[in-house]
C-alpha cells in the first residue's frame, strides 16, 4: 500500500507472490487494517475504502474525513478514522 495508490494481497506460503490487487484509491494510502476478511484502507484525499480480501471486491467507500485519513480503528460494531483534519470520527455498523 502507498503511494501507487493499490493494496497488494501477497502469500507467504507462495513466496510472497501477489495474489491479487485492490484498487480504488484516488490518492496515496496512508493508513490499513484487516478486519476478518474485510481490508479498510484510508487514503490521502479522506476516503475510506472496504475490499472483500478473498474476492478482491470493492465493497464500499466513506468519505470520512476531509484529508488524509492516517489512523484506521475497528471491531465488530464499528470504524474509527482520524486524520489530518484533526478530526476523529466514530462510524457505527449497521
Amino acid at each position: 500500500a502507498g503511494a501507487d495508490r493499490r493494496l497488494q494481497v501477497l502469500d507467504p506460503r507462495a513466496g510472497f507472490e501477489v495474489q491479487r490487487t485492490l484498487e480504488g484509491h484516488k490518492d496515496f494510502i496512508y493508513s490499513l487494517i484487516v478486519a476478518g476478511d474485510v481490508a479498510l484502507s484510508g487514503g490521502g484525499d479522506g476516503m475510506v475504502l472496504a475490499h472483500h480480501v478473498p474476492s478482491g471486491r470493492l465493497l464500499w467507500g466513506l468519505g470520512a474525513n476531509k484529508a488524509a485519513v492516517r489512523c484506521l480503528a475497528a471491531t465488530d460494531t464499528c470504524l474509527v478514522t482520524s486524520g489530518d483534519d484533526g478530526n476523529a470520527i466514530l462510524y457505527d455498523f449497521p
